[in-house]
């Protein structure tokens, strides 16, 4: 019981706070992702990711990527992971392919209580009928970890800027508030709130999102 009333909360604080912010013209999606990972050896984990993004007023699929990744242990305070994601994505009354390699490199730390991390991703976008372009994403995430009747969970504020190489700019930001919650020894779950920022022709667009990721953890 105290551990759905704490889960309540949370959720609450996360849904109180995306209306704070909310701009009446701004779009809500809903996106959910499942993902399955394991270990191959104590250094190197493998996964499968799939997310599904419901926009319109989470009435309408408008994204959907699979992920293939790779994470290797490097040091303890430092993972590499290669990437691949191909992506579909919604527009006008067609949809349009992207394939996308990546490089990321993640700056931990994580003790009992609470944890730090910097992702640094570096990623190609190859996309049909437009021009290859490289862009950069910096992943800052501050996280703390609480025990429930020994359930773990572990609310989480992060911020993600988008470089983009090929426009020489800063045109995208996310920021992020949520909670990850261990449902079993497998199993995971994360509900968060995001919003993202998008420039355009030096217009900002702002998108609030409801996300609920699925992660599914085998040895």
């Amino acid at each position: 019981m105290k551990k759905l009333f704490v889960v309540a909360f949370i959720v609450s604080g996360i849904l109180v706070g995306a209306g704070v912010y909310a701009d009446s013209d701004a779009d809500w999606q809903f996106w959910n992702t499942y993902r399955i990972e394991g270990k191959l050896c104590n250094l190197l984990k493998v996964g499968l990711e799939e997310q599904f993004r419901f926009g319109d007023d989470m009435t309408d699929l408008a994204y959907q990527h699979t992920e293939i990744q790779t994470t290797w242990a490097i040091m303890k305070f430092f993972d590499l992971g290669l990437n691949y994601r191909h992506i579909y994505t919604l527009s006008g009354e067609s949809w349009a392919e992207e394939n996308r390699p990546m490089i990321d490199g993640t700056l931990k730390f994580k003790s009992k209580s609470f944890g730090v991390s910097d992702r640094n991703r570096f990623e190609y976008r190859v996309r049909k009928d437009k021009d290859e372009a490289w862009r950069y994403r910096n992943k800052i995430t501050l996280s703390c970890v609480r025990l429930i009747e020994k359930n773990r969970i572990e609310p989480y504020i992060a911020n993600e800027f988008y470089y983009d190489f090929d426009a020489d700019s800063f045109n995208k930001n996310r920021i992020y508030a949520g909670a990850k919650i261990q449902l079993s020894k497998a199993v995971q779950g994360d509900l968060y709130y995001l919003l993202e920022s998008t420039e355009k022709n030096d217009v900002w667009t702002d998108v609030h999102v409801l996300g609920l990721t699925f992660k599914f953890s085998f040895k």
